[in-house]
């Protein structure tokens, strides 16, 4: 799926039959913590959000990213919600 904002033309792969999407650059996974790519390195912020507001409502039990690896937790529904709600203020 396309997911633009830290490049043009970015896409997540997400696997329904294994709920797993894998976010590519679009998210990192540091120290068990799920977070959104730094924005020194996001072409267009308001296309990274949009991008994390399409994966939101997929069935995911895990994610993985390209810095920092696999990410797992039993809210992550919430833990997208909350870098969504946050966005680049936090």
């Amino acid at each position: 799926m396309e997911t633009s904002g830290h490049m043009p033309g970015h896409i997540s792969i997400y696997i329904e039959s294994m709920k797993t999407l894998i976010s590519g650059d679009m998210l990192i996974s540091e120290g068990g913590v799920l977070g959104i790519a730094d924005e020194q390195f996001v072409l267009d912020k308001g296309a990274e959000i949009n991008s994390l507001k399409k994966i939101v409502n997929l069935d995911i039990e895990k994610i993985i990213c390209f810095h920092g690896g696999e990410y797992k937790s039993n809210n992550l529904k919430e833990d997208l919600k909350k870098i969504i709600a946050n966005g680049y203020n936090s």
